[in-house]
């Protein structure tokens, strides 16, 4: 099973002597899973300046194990080969490899015959013919024999890349990362760790590391899909990554930031075609309930060896028993004060911004580089900061056209939990700039999708069809900001009567952020006996 196509073995020779470990590691926990073999029976260092005795990886299997695989039972010892200099052909090469200056085996590969182990050489840079190959494991059982280990040319084997890249290409997670990490729709967690927001320093709650080893534990165990609920900008996504990263699991992990547009890609059409028989871990980032549950009710009687983490910042309204929900708590005031002081240092002001986070290690980030670039606000009442038009501008000019038009759309936008950008629901974000024009003629509905777009590179606005305001307190704030400009006089049953149906739900959902604002009126108007 592909994701870009047919795997070139001719990959596998480009790699250097560190990176052919690091990936042939990825390979054997990949393999161990399929096999369901522990972790720990796998012995691979990529310290290139130890003395290996000529064996650079090996696995250890107590249990009986499928047809398909190159693992065998008993001992396994791997020497990894790169480059093309190498001939096991040739005596002279396969000496250099297998005997010391005194012209005995070495250590590593007499201990694996003596344990009536397996040898098995794996040759990255070599394309070996039939002849090569045979040739190769015939002079092998000869220097072996002359060793005083006779009749074990069975326990022999020779792979070049046509042989090792047919393993590598079933598992979708190696191959991606193999051809650079990424493509249109997936990433490998090597890849996405690299993403801004994965990379910075993380500070970690109690509950959030237990979350962490909960997430670990249902990886490796029976459960099919963990579906992963929070506010946008408390940490869902990098919880994930942290929970997956491990050596064990990354290899396995392909992530999807866009879920909804899963179910358009090949992958989605190859899994339905047939059970996937290899572990593979999927990551459907922003996956709102509806597509969650299309996508899963085509997969979920395929899981097993497949597995989904799917995260939505939406609430949970329906319920599968094969589904784990989980919800990410936020972020404790300690640890937002730390987040705050990796920005600035230790201050005792500090304290007056932690409430302003509101549990988000997001919003916290944002405030602490806010702060480290303007050290003055520290002192400042956090009311008279203006730290979120910081959060939409960076620290551009403020007072320009183009700053007040963006102000003027994410007003509007945040009327509503979240809104259709994309067909089919396109048709709600034309309303909203229709609303957006008459505030401002200059807006046009290209000039609309303009700033949209580049709000959405900046991860401000997040989804694929359907768009939502990240982090929430920033959507709040903008709601409430609303209403406090363009409140007074709102005529609201014309506007609930020429909306979009779609929006009437997420356009309601907003109202519970009303009191004590310039909404309330509105509300009261909605709740008065002949409303």
């Amino acid at each position: 099973m592909s994701i870009a196509g047919p795997f070139k073995p001719s990959l596998i020779g480009t790699l250097s002597a560190e990176a052919a470990i690091v990936k042939f590691r990825e390979l054997l926990h990949c393999e161990a899973r399929y096999v369901r073999l522990r972790p720990d029976a796998i012995s691979i260092s990529t310290n290139l300046n130890v003395s290996d005795g000529g064996i650079d990886a090996q696995v250890e299997s107590a249990h009986s194990l499928p047809q398909d695989t190159f693992l065998k039972v008993g001992r396994n010892g791997f020497q990894l080969k790169t480059g093309t200099t190498f001939k096991p052909w040739q005596r002279s090469s396969l000496e250099k490899e297998l005997l010391s200056k005194s012209g005995e085996l070495v250590s590593e590969v007499r201990r694996t015959l003596e344990l009536d182990g397996h040898y098995l050489l794996v040759c990255f840079g070599l394309d070996l013919t039939p002849k090569q190959r045979n040739d190769s494991q015939s002079l092998i059982a000869r220097l072996f024999e002359e060793a005083s280990f006779p009749n074990v040319g069975a326990q022999i084997e020779v792979f070049g890349q046509c042989q090792i890249a047919s393993y590598f290409e079933r598992y979708p997670s190696l191959h991606l990362s193999l051809t650079g990490g990424s493509d249109d729709d997936f990433l490998s967690v090597s890849e996405w760790s690299q993403h801004a927001h994965m990379s910075n320093q993380i500070v970690l709650s109690e509950d959030q590391s237990e979350l962490i080893n909960s997430l670990r534990e249902k990886l490796q165990g029976e459960t099919k899909h963990i579906r992963i609920l929070g506010e946008p900008g408390i940490g869902k996504t990098r919880l994930v990554l942290e929970a997956v990263r491990s050596e064990e699991i990354a290899p396995g992990v392909l992530y999807v930031q866009h879920g909804s547009k899963f179910s358009q890609t090949k992958l989605f059409r190859e899994l339905l075609r047939e059970n996937p028989k290899y572990p593979l871990i999927l990551i459907l980032d922003e996956l709102p309930e509806q597509e969650m549950s299309e996508i899963w009710g085509h997969l979920k009687n395929r899981c097993g060896s497949l597995k989904l983490i799917s995260l939505d910042h939406g609430r949970n309204r329906s319920s599968d028993s094969e589904i784990e929900y989980v919800s990410v708590p936020r972020l404790p005031d300690p640890a937002i004060k730390l987040i705050l002081e990796n920005c600035v240092g230790k201050n005792k002001d500090l304290d007056r911004w932690v409430a302003i986070c509101e549990g988000s290690p997001r919003v916290a980030q944002a405030v602490g580089e806010n702060l480290a670039a303007n050290p003055d606000d520290i002192l400042k009442p956090p009311a008279t900061v203006p730290i979120w038009d910081r959060f939409l501008f960076g620290y551009a000019k403020q007072q320009s056209d183009e700053a007040r038009q963006v102000t003027l759309v994410m007003k509007h936008i945040a009327l509503f939990s979240r809104f259709g950008f994309e067909d089919p629901v396109g048709a709600e974000a034309k309303y909203i700039a229709e609303l957006v024009t008459r505030s401002d003629s200059a807006v046009s509905w290209s000039r609309f999708q303009e700033i949209v777009q580049s709000l959405r590179e900046r991860r401000i606005l997040q989804g694929s069809r359907t768009l939502f305001i990240v982090p929430w307190a920033l959507h709040i704030h903008l709601w409430r900001e609303y209403w406090r400009w363009y409140g007074r006089g709102f005529d609201f049953v014309n506007a609930f009567e020429n909306m979009p149906e779609s929006l009437h739900g997420w356009f309601m959902d907003m109202f519970r952020y009303a009191h004590d604002t310039s909404a309330a009126p509105v509300v009261r108007e909605i709740l008065r006996r002949d409303g």
